[in-house]
């Protein structure tokens, strides 16, 4: 599922900037529907804590994320996106994953565009997100 197109420079230019000891979560989002709406959501969603967030529109229907933050407000983000979703009966598959140190930030992002592949092959049709540790 990863193209090379999804690497932007800004995103290539945010991995350069990432510390090793305090690396944030990543989060990818491939949505059903309407990018505007999905982006007010998100915004929504974070709203009061916009400077831990670095977002970008990977494509029409994909999202990605870089959050520093405790892995309480991650989950807690990551529902609330999914409450503002199922007012609109809209469909998500939300990946959040956290880096280990020892990981270079593009191969965390590689790995979670194949961990988000299986979680659609999974789930599709169907809203969820999930949480997992990288484990290369």
């Amino acid at each position: 599922m990863f193209n090379t197109a999804y690497l932007s420079d800004e995103i290539q230019a945010s991995f350069s900037n990432l510390s090793q000891h305090e690396l944030p979560f990543f989060m990818l989002i491939r949505f059903d529907g309407d990018k505007e709406s999905m982006l007010q959501i998100v915004k929504q969603s974070i709203e009061g804590h916009q400077t831990q967030w670095a977002s970008f529109e990977v494509a029409a229907d994909l999202l990605f994320a870089q959050i520093s933050c405790s892995a309480t407000n991650i989950h807690l983000t990551a529902s609330t996106i999914c409450s503002f979703l199922g007012q609109d009966e809209r469909i998500a598959q939300i990946l959040i994953v956290q880096p280990d140190g020892s990981t270079d930030p593009l191969n965390t992002y590689k790995y979670c565009f194949k961990e988000l592949e299986k979680l659609v092959a999974e789930y599709d049709g169907q809203r969820i997100f999930t949480v997992e540790a990288q484990t290369s």
